[in-house]
Formats: structure tokens, C-alpha cells, sequence
């Protein structure tokens, strides 16, 4: 392995490490902007309880689902990086032949 390579691994596990960093943050400011806008929304909506319970079950249930679709596209990025990365890896093999 070359200086050059190292770097390059270095350089990449950097950028990887800021875009899971910036994707956890995202995620966090929109878990509590949603927390936020529904606690709001119960505090000045005005129904009976029984409603405000059934609106609160309706919420949590989506936020489970939008959680469960960001670590969906979570997942759909590493394997994208990782097929890059494999692909990269192929061609410098090709390369150096």
C-alpha cells in the first residue's frame, strides 16, 4: 500500500464518518421538529381527550415509521458507498494488471 493510497483510505473514512454525522444530526432535527409541532398541536387543538389520545397513538405510530425509513435509507447509502467502494477497488485491480 502506497502513501497515496493510505491517504485516500483516510480522506474516505473522514467523509464517510461527516455524512453519518450530518444524517444523524438531520435525523434529530427532524425527530424533534416533529416532536415539537405535535406537542404543540395537542396543547391548542381543541378536542375531547378521548380524541387527543387517539390523535397521540396515530403520531407516535408515524414517527416509528418515519425512524424506520431513515435507517431504511441509511442502510440504501452504506450499500451504496460500499458498491462504490467495491467498484473503485475492481478498476484499480484492472488497472494494474
Amino acid at each position: 500500500m502506497s502513501i497515496k493510497d493510505f491517504i485516500d483510505d483516510k480522506r474516505k473514512l473522514v467523509k464517510k464518518a461527516q455524512k453519518n454525522k450530518e444524517a444523524k444530526n438531520i435525523a434529530i432535527g427532524v425527530g424533534t421538529g416533529v416532536a415539537v409541532g405535535a406537542a404543540a398541536g395537542l396543547l391548542l387543538a381543541p378536542k375531547k381527550g378521548k380524541e387527543t389520545r387517539e390523535d397521540i397513538v396515530k403520531g407516535a405510530k408515524k414517527v416509528v415509521d418515519a425512524k424506520e425509513k431513515v435507517v431504511e435509507a441509511k442502510k440504501v447509502v452504506e450499500a451504496k458507498e460500499k458498491a462504490l467502494e467495491n467498484a473503485a477497488e475492481s478498476l484499480d485491480k484492472k488497472l494494474d494488471r
